[in-house]
């Protein structure tokens, strides 16, 4: 049985998945690279992408927390959400002007998804991948051949995992997802704090960090 919050990193084909057994592999790399550079190695001229956009499909939990913790990094936000903009809570059409979301012409959830798959660099899902949700966001990314990363514990260990995984794939854009609210009560907060407190070094924007509870 693996201890809590050790975490493994598995390839599957082009596909990353971040499981809670070891992190080993993703975090060496992170780390060479960090000696690298503060020995003075000369960048790479090939310098790469920086995180700019975070999208999710809108629903409570892990999406909407997401795009608060976009606009606490002042980053750009967007997504695909169902017709109407369907949440658990009923419809939320706010989320358009304030997060720039668009809707699909279909109210089912999966679209969406396989939407924000696509028009995303990578994939971080936060929370349980028992749920349905989350498990239709890990297949629809291995079918697509995406990067994703999977956080079920909210640990140091998982920040260093966010910041190695948006680096190695210089993802420009990452598509948050995960459970909803009702599944995982307080993973809406949860989400923004943590995201803000792993992202903010990489973005240059936050010296101090909230509470992650």
């Amino acid at each position: 049985m693996p201890s809590e919050g050790d975490r493994q990193i598995q390839r599957r084909g082009p596909t990353l998945y971040a499981q809670s057994i070891s992190s080993k592999p993703l975090l060496l790399a992170a780390r060479r690279e960090a000696i690298k550079n503060s020995q003075g190695a000369k960048p790479d001229p090939r310098s790469p992408r920086v995180l700019r956009k975070i999208i999710s499909g809108g629903q409570t939990g892990a999406d909407q927390g997401g795009l608060e913790a976009a606009r606490a990094l002042d980053l750009e936000t967007g997504g695909k959400v169902p017709l109407g903009f369907k949440t658990e809570d009923g419809p939320m059409p706010e989320l358009g002007p304030q997060y720039g979301l668009e809707e699909l012409a279909s109210n089912e959830y999966p679209p969406r998804t396989r939407y924000n798959v696509v028009d995303s660099d990578a994939t971080v899902i936060f929370g349980r991948t028992s749920e349905t949700g989350s498990r239709m966001t890990r297949r629809m990314c291995k079918e697509s051949h995406k990067p994703c990363l999977v956080i079920e514990e909210f640990d140091d260990n998982g920040l260093e995992l966010i910041r190695s995984f948006v680096t190695r794939y210089e993802i420009e854009t990452l598509n948050v997802a995960g459970n909803r609210e009702s599944k995982f009560p307080g993973l809406q907060r949860k989400v923004r704090n943590y995201l803000v407190e792993a992202l903010g070094d990489a973005v240059g924007f936050f010296d101090e960090f909230p509470e992650r509870a």
